[in-house]
């Protein structure tokens, strides 16, 4: 391992955890100093600031609610969560209706895979909506 190019592993992890939680692309770089990057990184402020670019951005809500959890700031996670299940539920909401044979097919499929029951209802949610709906359920619990 060499220690003469980096000055250590932590900034290594550092300015690769703030490219991924970023979005950056590999030409363009942040440039902060060292010290503050952990500091930025662990506010509410820069996911807020994440989730106004991009407000589809389930690890930004996650790691939102994480913080809002060990700040006990059950008001504000609850909020989070809302917005999150909000905003999730728009996005995977069907569009508009492809036409008369694509929707009967798509039906018969997904009663056959036993995605939906007889009249049509999904028997299942996304991922991030089923685990954020009983995170919400815990949060208000503890109001």
């Amino acid at each position: 391992m060499r220690t003469g190019v980096f000055k250590s592993q932590h900034q290594i992890f550092c300015s690769f955890q703030i490219h991924i939680l970023a979005g950056t692309k590999k030409n363009t770089s942040i440039t902060l100093p060292a010290d503050d990057k952990l500091s930025i990184i662990g506010t509410p402020a820069y996911y807020e600031n994440i989730l106004k670019k991009d407000p589809k951005d389930q690890k930004a809500y996650e790691r939102l609610m994480v913080l809002y959890r060990q700040q006990k700031e059950y008001k504000k996670e609850l909020q989070t969560i809302n917005r999150a299940i909000k905003t999730f539920e728009e996005l995977y909401r069907p569009k508009k209706n492809p036409g008369k044979k694509v929707s009967s097919i798509s039906n018969q499929l997904n009663k056959a895979l036993g995605l939906t029951d007889k009249k049509g209802k999904m028997l299942f949610e996304q991922k991030p909506l089923s685990t954020w709906k009983k995170r919400r359920e815990n949060v208000l619990k503890k109001i």
